[in-house]
């Protein structure tokens, strides 16, 4: 494939991106605003889809960065999106890789979501630059065993809680949803740290995210509570199951810094705070439940970021005022 229509340049840009970042010694990683970014690129899924977004406003094709959130294995994860002939097609230079239809079009991050990707592995494509052929790509299926080592593979995209562009046109909300059972305990987390934190968060839920069963994933993106600059605002939906009318539950959340949360019901009523744990990073609430299932809005009381470390939600007898 040659340097022609706007989708080759695109392509030919991926298989730069990618080449440059694969081809650098892993000598430490570097942040898109250090002077030799560009150059060495030795960093994660972030820098290397800077480098391709660079690549392509140079060829004056728009581009976008697209995280995915709650993937499995990754956490979260961040790809691009160049538009082609009016239309976004999902880049990914990490892994070097985009997908196609069945007529060979190119696929747009919400396509590929939308794919039975377990049954449709062929769809999806790597890009490199050919041998001794200056200016050409080649496009091919993947090689076997592509995904050994990589804790990546092509259904990690479609298994991803949320997924978001992110331009000037798409920063806003994202609000995920954390869904847990009567007696669910998570246990708490020792770490001092977003990263350590995020790390132990997505070991403990990791088998959750991997399974098909959407319904009993715990949002990674769930327990950052408050301001995620510049992409989102987070107030995360908390759905408990299991429930029995009438009952009185309490739900116990602890997080990384001192912080005291709001809990809303959906018609933005708050819920009664147990005012009697002496630990300041652990606030304790109850309600009476009146349906099998019911759901929240978690808020913080500051506007800070702040993140969950353990959650439970038990059922309490006795006066719902006491502890």
């Amino acid at each position: 494939m040659r340097l022609g229509s706007s989708l080759n340049r695109a392509l030919t840009a991926l298989a730069i991106a990618s080449q440059i970042c694969s081809s650098k010694s892993s000598d430490g990683f570097v942040s898109r605003t250090d002077s030799s970014a560009f150059s060495r690129c030795v960093g994660a899924c972030g820098l290397q889809s800077w480098v391709l977004i660079n690549i392509l406003q140079a060829l004056k094709i728009e581009s976008r960065f697209v995280n995915f959130y709650g993937m499995p294995d990754q956490g979260n994860h961040t790809a691009v999106e160049a538009k082609v002939d009016g239309a976004w097609i999902l880049l990914d230079p990490t892994f070097e890789v985009f997908f196609n239809d069945d007529q060979g079009n190119p696929l747009s991050t919400a396509d590929v979501v939308k794919l039975d990707i377990m049954a449709r592995a062929e769809s999806i494509r790597h890009v490199g630059i050919e041998s001794g052929a200056e200016n050409t790509i080649r496009v091919s299926p993947l090689p076997l065993g592509y995904w050994e080592g990589k804790f990546f593979s092509e259904n990690h995209y479609a298994l991803a809680e949320a997924f978001r562009p992110v331009d000037k046109e798409n920063v806003g909300p994202l609000n995920l949803t954390l869904t847990l059972n009567v007696g669910d305990v998570f246990p708490r987390l020792s770490c001092e740290t977003e990263v350590a934190c995020e790390l132990l968060w997505l070991k403990e839920t990791n088998s959750r995210l991997n399974d098909l069963d959407r319904s009993n994933d715990i949002s990674l993106l769930a327990r950052k509570l408050g301001l995620y600059s510049p992409y989102f605002i987070g107030e995360p939906k908390l759905v408990i199951n299991s429930l029995n009318p009438g009952q009185t539950y309490l739900i116990q959340i602890e997080t990384i810094m001192e912080s005291v949360l709001k809990i809303f019901t959906p018609n933005q009523t708050l819920i009664h705070l147990v005012n009697c744990q002496s630990n300041s990073k652990m606030s304790m609430y109850t309600f009476v439940a009146t349906a099998l299932t019911e759901d929240f809005i978690l808020s913080p009381a500051s506007n800070r970021s702040n993140s969950l470390t353990r959650i439970s939600i038990v059922p309490q007898d006795g006066d719902p005022n006491s502890c």
